[in-house]
């Protein structure tokens, strides 16, 4: 509604607090005039401030004036306007501004410098070139009392645009804000794809009949690909890493209906009411089934040239020669992606892409020396066991015991296990796991301290635990060649080149 606190079309109305604005909500064009100047006048409180990447100016203290050279470029620039709150920094021939509005006034702009200043860094060196160099971060924050049935709608999403995103959030859990790290570096890779990187048909977009690309894969899988990978890569302080994504994806992609991406990609936007409700379920199938495409791809490439070509230099020579203005032929696309890399690539791309399978991405899984497990096996283990962190002394206290063969109690605080001691450093993950991801039968001793005093108990992993979610997990005991697989995927080439020392990389020779 007009006059709600409910959401409409991207948009968020609350009088005399805030306005969450996407222009194609409130303006259009006549045919023709598309491409003619903009400009919307704005009658405000005093002390709002209009938070966009448009040009804008101030004509008095309760006016303001936003100018767009042409209807894109309107529809392209959300606002929201509220009490002023804003932050900004900067990573070399770039500066990024922040603009947010909580609605209970408890987030601030300059709490998210910390998380998405070394994302912009880490982008910035993934890239070489970054595709927007004066950005925006545009977030609106919930109030609990608001989120209801209707006002749930839209909560954690956001969308794209060339000079800024745009961030839908409920109250925020952690006050480092690691949550948007991995959103936001997945919407600020959309600046590469599809903003930048896109076909005709995104080029020259028709507002009024609407017509799609084939490649939704490239523009969302490859993507939010991306962005884990990045944050793997330069171990972002983020919830996501890329195993844990891939992981998610393999779950889901495997519950969604085998469709042919370019097919379905195009026809995603016709829309009926018998088929819309099916599209939307299987709209996120180009998020993971894509994820699982880009990941595959990647590693082929990484392993087939021997190191010297990733995905990375791909998406790199592909906005060297397309970028914006220069878009790409949507029919011959997988071709001349074909013609960069190698004559092989095409038929993963008709089986993956044109086709409905999924990329056995097992095979590299295991060449990483990661541990796959689907949702529902079983796994043996001492007992239905979670740890927290005494941040304090970084040792692990028992935070649940259920069914376990040891005797733990609640509070237990982990002092060694089988004598090495229990801490939180270099070499903790290992013992983690040795605890929680054992052999069946296997033997373990910890040293407890209980209430003060110290315990000893032993036991044998008898247990049989049912996985929830697909995991991805370290391997117990890699191989070297697993190890070095593993650690030259994930080491960074900065710039788009080629990664370090080619000459020890796993591969195929060529």
């Amino acid at each position: 509604g007009w006059d709600t606190p409910l959401g409409s079309a991207g948009s968020r109305w609350l009088p005399g607090e805030s306005f969450m604005i996407n222009y194609h909500l409130l303006t259009g064009y006549f045919e023709g005039y598309e491409d003619a100047p903009f400009a919307i006048t704005y009658t405000k409180p005093s002390g709002w401030y209009g938070h966009t990447a448009l040009t804008q100016e101030a004509l008095s203290p309760t006016v303001d004036r936003h100018v767009a050279a042409s209807y894109f470029e309107l529809a392209d620039s959300p606002v929201i306007y509220a009490q002023a709150d804003t932050a900004s920094f900067t990573v070399p021939g770039a500066r990024f501004h922040i603009g947010i509005h909580d609605e209970s006034g408890t987030a601030k702009a300059h709490q998210l410098v910390p998380a998405l200043r070394p994302m912009m860094e880490a982008i910035q060196d993934f890239t070489g070139d970054l595709p927007s160099k004066d950005y925006h971060f545009l977030f609106y924050f919930v109030a609990n009392e608001h989120v209801n049935l209707f006002g749930q709608i839209g909560l954690g999403s956001a969308l794209e645009h060339n000079h800024s995103s745009l961030y839908f959030f409920g109250q925020p859990y952690d006050t480092t804000f690691r949550n948007v790290i991995y959103i936001g570096a997945h919407e600020y890779y959309h600046t590469w794809t599809p903003l930048s990187i896109h076909s005709e048909h995104i080029d020259d977009f028709n507002f009024d009949v609407p017509n799609m690309s084939q490649h939704l894969w490239l523009y969302e899988g490859v993507t939010d690909y991306l962005a884990g990978l990045t944050i793997s890569q330069y171990d972002l302080n983020s919830y996501t890493s890329l195993d844990i994504a891939l992981a998610g994806a393999m779950e889901t992609a495997k519950k969604r209906r085998p469709v042919s991406f370019t097919e379905s990609s195009v026809d995603i936007v016709k829309a009926n009411n018998l088929e819309w409700l099916d599209k939307i379920l299987q709209l996120t199938n180009y998020y993971e089934r894509g994820e699982l495409i880009a990941f595959y791809l990647d590693a082929y490439l990484m392993e087939r040239s021997q190191g010297r070509m990733r995905l990375q230099q791909v998406m790199q020579q592909l906005a060297q020669q397309y970028g914006h203005g220069r878009p790409f032929s949507d029919a011959t696309f997988l071709d001349d992606l074909t013609a960069m890399t190698y004559p092989e690539v095409r038929e993963l791309l008709a089986r993956y892409v044109e086709g409905e399978e999924l990329p056995p991405c097992e095979e590299y899984f295991e060449k990483m020396g990661w541990d796959y497990t689907p949702k529902g096996s079983r796994y043996p283990a001492y007992g239905d066991i979670l740890f927290t962190v005494d941040r304090e002394t970084d040792k692990f206290l028992v935070y649940r015991a259920k069914k376990d063969v040891l005797g733990l109690k609640k509070g237990d605080t982990i002092l060694r296990v089988n004598g090495e001691p229990f801490v939180r450093g270099d070499d903790y993950s290992r013992l983690f796991r040795t605890v929680l991801r054992p052999e069946a039968n296997a033997e373990i001793t910890l040293e407890v301290n209980r209430g003060g005093e110290t315990l000893t108990l032993t036991g044998r992993a008898t247990r049989k635990l049912k996985v929830e979610y697909d995991r991805i997990e370290n391997t117990a005991n890699p191989t070297e060649e697993q190890l070095a697989f593993r650690k030259y995927f994930l080491t960074p080439s900065s710039g788009g080149g080629a990664a370090p020392d080619v000459r020890d990389s796993p591969g195929q020779q060529e």
